[in-house]
């Protein structure tokens, strides 16, 4: 047992060394260090009770892990973290970086890329702006009125017409800061391949999906000028959504979007030509193969 003949602040302080040895130079030491960290994960009520400050080791090292399997056991304590405590995580992260920064960013597309952890990470956002005493969340208005979008996207009882209604009220997505477009595309990257989308698809036309088939012209505008990793995520929603729907419903939606997809196909990067091969409609509207 992990936790053995150990208190829980003892087992905390040694999974931050167990993190920190994720950046060390030597193998063995990032072997030890996932190793601790994958045997902890297998028991965590004995040691979970100082979120926070994991949460300030994870931050402190996230863009310090260089290896696959170093990065896949942080993401995976991250992770366990949001679903065991998404209050304490997400609150801990926002007061350890409210600006954003790039490990943030990081993290929270850690958190956000797996569809329980998405819904919990936005319904506690949610929830925060809804407190008077916290209620701006990141560094400007805008990007959390980012936030209440997300959230109400993944609300089955707020119809899309009245979303639709909300969101060209607002148009919060024309010109969003580079932290919160990442985010929003990352959130609809998981949500796009929820498992079972594709079956339930005739009942989301009417909830989630066509909720985000509003954002699509806003998105695509904005990524325009956006990095190559930002327009690979825009397309990457685009073609997730044109797959799910069927050529009838596609077609019209990719001829709305011709204009912008076009100037992203011809952007030459390596991160967004391998786009092509996998985009289903491309024959609509003579998108080149």
């Amino acid at each position: 047992v992990f936790a053995e003949n150990h208190q829980p602040a003892r087992m905390t302080d040694i999974l931050t060394v167990a993190i920190e040895a994720l950046t060390a130079q030597d193998i063995c030491d990032r072997q030890m260090g996932s190793k601790v960290l994958d045997r902890a994960m297998g028991d965590p009520a004995s040691w979970l009770t100082d979120v926070p400050k994991l949460m300030r080791y994870i931050h402190k090292n996230m863009e310090c892990v260089s290896t696959e399997p170093a990065r896949h056991s942080l993401a995976s304590l991250l992770l366990l973290l949001t679903e065991r405590c998404p209050r304490e995580v997400v609150r801990s992260l926002l007061e350890i970086s409210p600006t954003c920064d790039s490990a943030a960013l990081a993290m929270w597309e850690v958190m956000i890329s797996m569809p329980g952890t998405l819904w919990s990470v936005l319904t506690e956002l949610h929830s925060v702006l809804q407190d008077l005493r916290l209620r701006k969340v990141f560094s400007c208005a805008t990007e959390d009125a980012c936030i209440c979008l997300l959230a109400l996207l993944l609300r089955t009882d707020f119809a899309s017409e009245k979303f639709a209604a909300l969101y060209k009220g607002q148009s919060v997505l024309s010109h969003p800061m580079r932290a919160m477009l990442s985010l929003v595309l990352e959130s609809l990257i998981t949500l796009s391949e929820a498992p079972g989308m594709r079956f339930t698809m005739r009942k989301l036309c009417f909830l989630q999906a066509r909720k985000i088939l509003v954002l699509l012209p806003d998105i695509m505008d904005a990524v325009q000028y956006a990095s190559s990793d930002v327009k690979r995520k825009a397309l990457v929603v685009c073609r997730n959504m044109m797959g799910h729907l069927g050529r009838e419903e596609a077609s019209p939606i990719t001829l709305q979007l011709a204009e912008s997809l076009l100037r992203l196909f011809d952007d030459g990067s390596g991160a967004i030509q391998p786009q092509l091969r996998l985009w289903p409609t491309a024959p609509v509207v003579g998108i080149r193969p």
